[in-house]
This record gives structure tokens, C-alpha cells and sequence, in this order.
């Protein structure tokens, strides 16, 4: 009987990918705060007047995130008119949207 190796390989290979997945450190308000303090990012009024689809949408959950290069993130879920959850990541310090992704 000859015995095959995918499954086992392909388990490996998923658990490597969920180890090795970039992780963020989520940040508390007073850390946020801080930060707004030390100028090291926009306040949430700054980050909101330069994307209107956040103020134009139901705000379902915000977080600013420092990433594994230490960007600092701000990551808002919004519900749109359409029904439709976007999820925006934007640059804390800059303003700028780097990522944009619709969810089921």
C-alpha cells in the first residue's frame, strides 16, 4: 500500500503560514494619545476631514495598529449605504490610505 505525503506536507505548510503571518500590535487610548501629543500622529478629527467616506459611513470599529516596520495604522471598519463592511487602513502619520479591502 503506498502511502501519500500531500496532506501532511499541505498542514505543514499552512501551519508555517499562520506562524510566520505578519502580527500588529494593537495600541490602547493612551497610547494613542500620546502619540497625538508627541506628534508622531493625526488626530482621528485630521484622519476623518481627509477621507470623507468615514464620515459619510456608519463607523463600526477603529484601531491603530503599530505594523511589524513600526508604521503606525489606523484601521477603521465602516458600513457604506450599500450594506457593504470596508475595512481602511490608513497611514497614522501621513493620512494616507494604504490599503482599502471589502468584506463579505
Amino acid at each position: 500500500m503506498m502511502r501519500s505525503f500531500g496532506a501532511p506536507i499541505f498542514l505543514f505548510f499552512c501551519l508555517f503560514l499562520i506562524i510566520t503571518e505578519s502580527k500588529a500590535e494593537s495600541l490602547g487610548a493612551d497610547d494613542a494619545l500620546a502619540l497625538v501629543d508627541a506628534g508622531q500622529v493625526l488626530p482621528l478629527s485630521e484622519i476623518i476631514s481627509l477621507h470623507p467616506v468615514l464620515s459619510d459611513s456608519r463607523l463600526l470599529d477603529i484601531e491603530l495598529e503599530r505594523e511589524d516596520d513600526g508604521t503606525l495604522i489606523y484601521e477603521f471598519e465602516v458600513l457604506k449605504e450599500e450594506n457593504l463592511v470596508v475595512e481602511l487602513e490608513i497611514n497614522a502619520a501621513t493620512g494616507q490610505l494604504v490599503r482599502e479591502e471589502f468584506e463579505e
